[in-house]
């Protein structure tokens, strides 16, 4: 299942289910995969086009889709592509390397937004602290804040340092 609340992106059900259907292609990173939480919370905030992936144990067993997708996974989507996260053990980059599944026929592209993102996380953002959460009540700006997502209540805004 695929699923956003960011109204600015919009999810062709149809077509992501077909490049599903389709092989999915792996993509390393050479980046270091660790503190998965604030990767997840990263790159949810920076994909262009971001949702959530999630599949179920009998979905992940019979290889549709990589098993980082039982719990959910942020993926970045386009009108008939989808990519998303991954890991396999490295010892050269500390133990597990990020990558990225990208299936359909952008799965190229996708994978390279969302590999620069991983390396980004990984050279200047992968360390305990590195994220400030805000969170901002009331009414929403009609212009969100750079890195905030918009909640019933309020705005919550993060800033990497």
């Amino acid at each position: 299942m695929v699923q956003t609340d960011d109204e600015r992106v919009p999810l062709n059900t149809k077509a992501l289910t077909h490049a599903l259907d389709t092989p999915g292609r792996e993509f390393w990173s050479g980046a270091a995969y660790d503190l998965p939480d604030e990767l997840e919370l990263y790159l949810t905030l920076h994909l262009s086009s971001a949702a959530r992936l999630h599949a179920s144990k009998e979905i992940v067993d019979s290889g549709l889709v990589d098993a980082s997708t039982l719990l959910g996974v942020p993926a970045l989507v386009s009108e008939d592509s989808i990519a998303y996260r991954t890991r396999r053990e490295n010892e050269d980059s500390g133990g597990f390397e990020s990558g990225v599944v990208a299936h359909g026929p952008q799965a190229e592209v996708l994978a390279d937004e969302y590999l620069n993102l991983l390396r980004c996380w990984a050279q200047d953002h992968r360390r305990r602290g590195a994220a400030t959460i805000r969170f901002l009540p009331g009414p929403a700006p009609s212009t969100l804040p750079e890195n905030s997502v918009l909640k019933r209540h309020g705005i919550v805004a993060v800033s990497w340092h």
